[in-house]
């Protein structure tokens, strides 16, 4: 049966839109970065493609105080004996799962003595690291909303992870990242050594994770400070023995061409991608890009609770929307690497929400959309994982 040609022009109308909605959201977390960390962008390249280069800013508007309280938080209250907490050995890079909790009050992270969990406290006095794997979602809004904007500028998969070492711990050895990262340093002090890419855009296991270039820079990153190492380039870490330090790194983990390459079929691999080939396959991964919310939202309060100050939202959308057309009344996104449907009414809710960086549920119903439509937009997104409380967000 041939399809209605006026559904074909709307739906085609609806995707445009979804796409110049998608650019504008890069445009802004753009600015939002550039603010927050000056001279970021450029040196990674996402201005200009190819110019990777190390970049370090030593006094960065980094809300240290408010990360490291919501870090003491989580460490009081987190379930860390699954794999989201471990004690590292920097020599043998050995693993071992923490107990829960780390602390039983806020934890003042220079001064890891007075961590209550005897193992995470024997380990550090040992010279090992604990790291709190995958954690941007438990130290507030700015954090998942920087995590949100890197994502979205670099089309990238990100995540936070944190290290907290005591003394003169000596990190892990020189090694280089198939990631690019970037460092923002919360408390205590560290010494970096960061050199040059053994050759032109390593990759494992073909380059030796010892192997290395040239000497670049190497200098103490403090409270405050930030700095952006490209993927490829070998650096180690050292502590000093009077102080501890703690440290947020985002992986940022942006596609290579073999990553495109496994997104096309074989058949396509072996006449050689045309240039739309490599669009659909770049649609493919933006579709399934995440960032990892493992805090739920208690959506019924937000939504029934009016007595309540209103709450600010976002949504987690690195890849923008892709949408697909299933009926006549209903449509059908991918987002997160997972699949939703939307009525008509729904679907105008979704193209208010994408345009803006953040907004409370009166905001929406404030455009006259009806209470049942904003309810099952509200649940399919928090259920494919992209909406999150953003209340106080905001990197600039």
């Amino acid at each position: 049966m041939p399809s209605d040609p006026r559904r074909a022009t709307g739906f085609d109308l609806l995707s445009e839109e979804l796409e110049r909605t998608f650019w504008e959201a890069r445009c802004r977390a753009e600015g939002r970065v550039d603010t927050l960390l000056p001279g970021i962008l450029e040196a990674s390249g996402a201005q200009e493609p190819g110019t990777n280069r190390l970049a370090v800013r030593h006094q960065a508007p980094v809300p240290v105080a408010a990360l490291t309280r919501a870090l003491g938080s989580y460490l009081g209250r987190a379930d860390l004996s699954t794999e989201r907490g471990k004690v590292v050995d920097p020599e043998t890079g050995r693993a071992a799962q923490l107990d829960s909790p780390l602390v039983t009050a806020p934890l003042h992270l220079s001064r890891p003595s007075r961590l209550a969990n005897h193992h995470a406290r024997a380990a550090l006095a040992d010279g090992q690291t604990i790291v709190l794997n995958d954690c941007h979602d438990s130290l507030g809004p700015w954090a998942v909303r920087l995590c949100v904007d890197l994502a979205t500028i670099y089309s990238a998969f990100v995540q936070g992870n944190v290290y907290i070492s005591k003394g003169d711990s000596p990190g892990f050895g020189s090694h280089w990242d198939d990631h690019d990262v970037l460092v923002l340093q919360l408390d205590g002090r560290k010494y970096w050594e960061v050199y040059g890419p053994a050759e032109f855009s390593p990759l494992r296991p073909e380059t030796l994770g010892s192997a290395s270039g040239d000497f670049v820079w190497s200098g103490v990153l403090e409270p405050g400070a930030a700095m952006y190492i490209p993927r490829g380039w070998p650096h180690r870490v050292s502590g000093f023995s009077d102080v501890g330090s703690t440290h947020l790194t985002l992986s940022i983990r942006r596609p290579t061409a073999i990553d495109l390459l496994d997104l096309m079929p074989a058949e396509v691999c072996g006449a050689g991608p045309t240039s739309d080939d490599w669009t659909q396959a770049m649609t493919i991964w933006r579709s399934s890009l995440t960032i990892s919310l493992q805090r739920p939202v208690d959506l019924n309060r937000h939504l029934v609770d009016t007595s309540a100050s209103p709450s600010t939202f976002g949504l987690s959308l690195p890849g923008g929307l892709i949408a697909e057309a299933t009926s006549e009344a209903r449509m059908r996104f991918r987002v997160n690497g997972a699949w939703f449907e939307a009525s008509e009414a729904g679907v105008q809710i979704l193209e208010e929400m994408v345009r803006r960086d953040s907004f409370t549920l009166d905001d929406i119903r404030q455009t006259g959309c009806p209470d049942n439509a904003l309810v099952d937009v509200v649940d399919s997104l928090d259920r494919v994982g992209v909406f999150y409380v953003a209340t106080g967000a905001g990197v600039g």
